[in-house]
């Protein structure tokens, strides 16, 4: 479970990174499109960095 939330914590960690940037603009640039029901925000792209960062850390501890 801990390295789950660590996994998280990482995926949070590499988006603010890129964040820096400019990556966060450009990435909401690019899937705005697809998402015409939703104006897509900061707070979207740390969400998707999350759950990559869930899914990531899951896939990892199945590999094991």
């Amino acid at each position: 479970m801990l390295r789950v939330l660590t996994s998280i914590l990482g995926g949070l960690l590499v988006g603010w990174i890129l964040s820096l940037f400019g990556a966060d603009t450009a990435v909401i640039n690019v899937f705005q499109p697809l998402f015409t029901t939703v104006t897509l925000t900061s707070q979207h792209y740390f969400v998707a960095f999350g759950l990559l960062g869930l899914v990531l850390g899951v896939l990892a501890r199945v590999r094991r």
